[in-house]
């Protein structure tokens, strides 16, 4: 297996600030997006990431739901889950919901399985690659800040 991310991308410009956690090799989660927050800390973004996670309800997972980029039934997500799955695998003993890792951003980022690294930049495009190796499903998220302050996922 690919090594795992383990970061919080900070992209700032024009007034505005997007900060993604990609922490744990999980999908990206978007936890601010809006005015400027400045050049962050760890601890900060730590607490940006504590505060995005919803505290759910009765009969709910019993911990707290960190939302994706694109939400998946395995992370205990109880809605629609983000990429639909084609039926290529049912009946094939293969899992029913996919569980994808991210493996690996783009420059700056590397992967990383010591603390978080905090990464403040200005306007970026970030790479996320994920890959469920059992499911034989790779995913590539790719979000750029322009120098306008705009976000947008780019096409592939």
């Amino acid at each position: 297996m690919v090594g795992r991310a383990n970061c919080v991308i900070a992209l700032r410009s024009e007034g505005v600030s997007l900060v993604l956690d990609v922490t744990d090799g999980q999908l990206p989660a978007i936890v601010h997006w809006g005015a400027d927050l400045g050049t962050l800390e760890p601890a900060d973004a730590a607490a940006l990431i504590i505060s995005a996670i919803d505290p759910g309800g009765p009969n709910v997972v019993d911990e707290p739901v960190r939302l994706a980029i694109l939400p998946e039934h395995w992370t205990g997500w109880v809605g629609r889950p983000g990429p639909e799955r084609l039926a290529r695998a049912a009946g094939i003993g293969r899992p029913g919901s996919p569980q994808r890792r991210s493996g690996s951003t783009a420059a700056p980022v590397t992967t990383t399985d010591g603390p978080t690294t905090m990464i403040n930049a200005g306007p970026a495009s970030v790479e996320v690659d994920a890959v469920d190796e059992v499911a034989e499903l790779a995913l590539l998220i790719t979000i750029e800040m322009t120098a306008g302050g705009l976000i947008r996922r780019v096409p592939k």
